[in-house]
């Protein structure tokens, strides 16, 4: 049997789980965390600021990182700069240029290696390599 229920007045902030196993009722308290993830980190030089700032008053607890903008390295720096600012990859296929030189990938990209609009993608009859 398990019952669950949030925390009553005077208790602590969180989710309360009462568990049976066997005859013996257990109660576990597990805290709630509210995360707020800023998008889009090094794609100018004003989200990265607006990012750290955000982190810097404790809004943010973490970012997604475009590494294929502009601005990338300068979101890289920064993130060296604040390591306990949560990071992950924000992948980006319609925007900007690849990672990959874009002879890997001609299908995704237009003659100046640019990533393909996104209509343009859509557009396209899929093919299979085999």
């Amino acid at each position: 049997m398990i019952e669950k229920g949030f925390d009553q007045p005077g208790e602590p902030k969180a989710l309360r789980i009462k568990a049976q196993a066997g005859r013996k009722l257990q109660e576990v308290y597990m805290p709630r965390y509210l995360i707020v993830n800023a998008d889009d980190f090094g794609r100018s030089p004003g989200v990265n600021r607006g990012i750290i700032k955000a982190y810097r008053e404790g809004i943010v607890s973490s970012t997604s990182v475009m590494t294929n903008q502009p601005y990338f390295e300068e979101a890289a720096s920064l993130l060296r700069d604040h390591p306990s600012l949560g990071a992950g990859v924000h992948l980006v296929f319609t925007a900007w240029k690849p990672v990959l030189p874009p002879e890997k990938i001609p299908s995704l990209v237009d003659e100046k290696g640019f990533f393909l609009p996104q209509e343009a993608l859509l557009a396209q009859p899929g093919r299979v390599d085999r």
